[in-house]
């Protein structure tokens, strides 16, 4: 099917842990290296102790290197040229002189259920090879490496010195990617040029140095030369004593390189240099590869490889949030209550003190919303002030959490104790900020979502449409997230985004708490229809087009029912084909709400269609930027 796009949403329904390691042993580094195929054969691994020939940066003793390739066969393309590996910690260096002394090699499958995220059942299946080195002086490190057919992830692992306290000073690893790659990435700037953020940059030649005072973040998206092979470099495991890695400013050669946070972050308070007590194991470098930007979006790699969750006493389910900006009293807050039950929405947020509230109690408050089946939270509060403990007993269900943009070991640690105390008081968490550690979703189901920071004050209209186009492919697919919240009347929606634009951003941005700020005078009618049935928690995700920056289109599956969202980075209505496959065969009733390109208001029509109108019906919605489908 084909239609002119703006912004669209459909709808249709259908009839770590490292494992355990070798012991020491007689071995021989083999040199030819080792090789680590995914079980489906398109993604493969290679590590050698060699000297790499043409690279200058390298050095002139053999080290461990590694590269990775996508597809087999003909179709094998080296999207990692070789790059290097170790660390060095306060007591031994793991990059010079390692002695091989043994290997094993095993299948290994995660499957687990997410209460929110891009599916509900979750399975994967791939390769893992332990590699166990030795320094002269017989420290051990384990490199671990599991590859998977949507990418892969490796580890340094220290099996030996029970209870010794060890610190990482440098880490070697860097990524080589392949000639004339391309680039999606984020600068982030150091404390000295005010530490504020930036926005993504797209097409960037690999090997251009950040912006003058930026380093890069994770994670960062690569392309080939020809955009045909993709990659998106992330993180995951990120446990007390790490610390939030990025990518170095310069990256001569094209080799880009882990850097620590930057010791002025939290006014130059606390260490950079992550810590731990052996046996102690550093977070994955994990790298999602494919053939096509969809294998990265739809990929779970990043939680696969996360710890997963410990039993809670109840389940988490995540939902929808209705959020007043600015309204601090009860009434506002009851009228909150009231839109958030009208749609059938799980929460309202209000952004009050703590404990007092203007118009009357917080357990009031909570206690009428209770009877509406809506759950209540606050904030954004600071994170190392929350009374978790009194939240449960005034009947709340959790927070809105300030998070600090340092990605120092201290703050990491603090947010993990946090995540830990609210589990245990059966509280949600939202961040306001980016999540830190990338798969901490898995090991914590009650961090359901983030915003961006300050998310009452986006962009101009025109810069937050091109970045909502953009983050679909980077920072939602390794964690819940919403750019902005959804806005109509309310001032944080800014021309040229549409309502359409609205719209389509529910369904195209993956949350656990999808908010809303707008009272219920605001909300045009087609708009309340279709966010009173949207679901916060879905069973299957596919990429149906996009291009980084440009488009993005997405559906989402929960139970029989297809959501497709699209989204258009400029100012120019495009044509883009949407296929029907996903509905299947039969009639069924199509609910179409749309707006014509660069106007505002709604459209709205509810038929009955086969197939076979398919054929016919752009010719009728060729100016409209909203469609929902459900079965017939």
């Amino acid at each position: 099917m084909r239609t002119h796009l703006w912004h669209f949403v459909v709808f249709s329904i259908t009839a770590l842990a490292c494992a355990s390691s070798p012991k020491k042993g007689a071995a021989v580094m083999p040199p030819a290296g080792w090789v680590i195929r995914s079980p489906g054969g398109t993604v493969t691994v290679e590590v050698r102790s060699f000297v790499p020939q043409g690279f200058a940066e390298y050095s002139s003793q053999p080290r461990l290197y590694f590269r990775a390739f996508i597809g087999g066969g003909d179709a094998r393309f080296e999207m990692l040229r070789w790059s290097p590996l170790g660390v060095t910690r306060t007591d031994a260096d793991f990059t010079d002189d390692l002695r091989f002394i043994g290997g094993t090699q095993q299948q290994v499958t995660e499957h687990y259920t997410m209460v929110r995220g891009k599916r509900s059942q979750v399975s994967n299946t791939g390769v893992e090879q332990i590699l166990s080195f030795e320094t002269p002086r017989q420290a051990r490190m384990d490199l671990v490496v599991r590859v998977f057919d949507d990418g892969f992830g490796l580890c340094y692992r220290f099996p030996d010195g029970e209870g010794e306290h060890v610190r990482i000073t440098s880490e070697n690893t860097g990524f080589r990617w392949a000639e004339g790659a391309l680039a999606t990435l984020l600068p982030v700037y150091e404390p000295a040029a005010g530490g504020r953020g930036a926005e993504w940059m797209i097409e960037v030649v690999a090997g251009t140095p950040a912006p003058a005072g930026a380093y890069w973040a994770l994670p960062a998206l690569f392309s080939s030369a020809d955009r045909s092979r993709w990659a998106l470099l992330a993180e995951s495991g990120l446990a007390p004593g790490h610390a939030v890695m990025s990518l170095a400013a310069k990256s001569e050669g094209g080799l880009y390189r882990l850097r620590f946070p930057h010791p002025d972050e939290e006014g130059g308070r606390g260490s950079v240099q992550p810590s731990g007590v052996l046996p102690w194991t550093t977070p994955w470098r994990v790298v999602i590869m494919s053939d096509r930007l969809a294998g990265l979006v739809e990929s779970t790699l990043v939680t696969d490889l996360a710890p997963p969750a410990e039993a809670s006493g109840q389940p988490i389910q995540p939902g929808n949030v209705v959020w007043p900006l600015g309204a601090k009293d009860a009434i506002a807050g009851r009228k909150a209550v009231l839109l958030a039950s009208t749609l059938g929405w799980n929460f309202g947020l209000l952004s009050g003190s703590w404990p007092s509230l203007n118009a009357g109690s917080w357990s009031a408050l909570a206690r009428e919303a209770a009877g509406k089946n809506v759950g209540l939270l606050i904030g954004p509060r600071e994170a190392g002030a929350l009374p978790w403990s009194d939240f449960e007993k005034a009947g709340l269900k959790g927070a809105r959490v300030l998070v600090s943009n340092s990605g120092k070991p201290e703050t990491i640690r603090s947010l993990l104790g946090l995540l830990e105390e609210a589990r245990k008081a059966n509280q949600v968490v939202e961040f306001e900020g980016r999540i830190p550690g990338f798969g901490w979703d898995r090991t914590y189901p009650h961090l359901l979502g983030s915003t961006e920071g300050d998310s009452g004050n986006v962009r101009g209209g025109a810069r937050q449409a091109r970045q909502n186009t953009i983050e679909p492919f980077t920072r939602n697919v390794v964690g819940p997230m919403q750019p902005m919240p959804l806005a109509f009347k309310h001032p944080a929606r800014q021309a040229p985004m549409t309502f359409g634009h609205m719209l389509g951003a529910a369904v195209v941005f993956e949350t656990g708490l999808r908010v809303l700020v707008e009272r219920g005078g605001g909300l045009p009618r087609e708009a309340m229809e279709i966010l009173a049935g949207l679901p916060s928690d879905w069973d299957e995700t596919r990429l149906i087009d996009g291009d980084p920056g440009h488009t993005v289109i997405i559906a989402r599956r929960k139970g029989r029912t297809w959501y497709v969202g699209g989204l258009n980075g400029d100012s120019a209505a495009k044509k883009r084909d949407v296929p029907m496959v996903l509905v299947g065969t039969g009639l069924y009733q199509m609910v179409l709400v749309a707006c014509k390109c660069l106007e505002v208001n709604l459209c709205y029509d509810n038929s009955i269609y086969c197939p076979s109108d398919f054929e016919v019906l752009p010719k009728r919605i060729s100016e409209y930027i909203i469609y929902y489908c459900s079965d017939y």
